[in-house]
């Protein structure tokens, strides 16, 4: 995140093996070629320690003409 946040200790401990970012992530193709993406991401905002977090959701369509 933009506001200097680096993980929530309670998952990580002592941060040795570093913060966990995006374990949810999809990606599903659709039969006329696009695809869709989902993953969860920390926004800003207050943070507890099981809250903050959100999902964004994003379409590719490669068919569609550059310009």
């Amino acid at each position: 995140p933009e506001d200097g946040f680096t993980c929530y200790n309670a998952f990580v401990g002592d941060n040795s093996r570093g913060c966990r970012w995006g374990d949810y992530s999809e990606v599903n193709v659709n039969p006329d070629g696009d695809f869709w993406f989902t993953t969860e991401y920390i926004h800003d905002g207050p943070r507890t320690s099981l809250a903050n977090w959100g999902t964004w959701i994003g379409n590719v369509d490669p068919n569609v003409p550059e310009g």
